[in-house]
């Protein structure tokens, strides 16, 4: 069972990082989108493993690894968000 405390957290890194994975997906699209199959597979394929490692660990750092559904919730409410303030611009 999680304190209060450690959920707010947890919610507030979810929703920060799901800014930080929009402006990271924007800044490595050119990779993500490569024409050659081989090369956008194994980059999309390590992009994920690495940026969900960092995500978990980062959970981990702060409550102990302990994951719900809603952190993943909030994550994707950071990046919609992250989206629609950028193609505001």
């Amino acid at each position: 069972m999680m304190l209060l405390k450690d959920q707010i957290i947890s919610f507030l890194i979810s929703f920060i990082y799901g800014f930080f994975l929009y402006f990271l997906i924007y800044r490595v699209r050119i990779y993500l989108f490569y024409k050659k199959r081989t090369f956008r597979i194994i980059f999309n394929a390590f992009f994920c493993i690495v940026s969900a490692f960092i995500y978990f660990l980062i959970l981990f750092l702060f409550n102990n690894g302990i994951i719900h559904a809603y952190f993943f919730l909030f994550l994707i409410f950071g990046f919609l968000l992250s989206y629609h303030f950028c193609q505001n611009k």
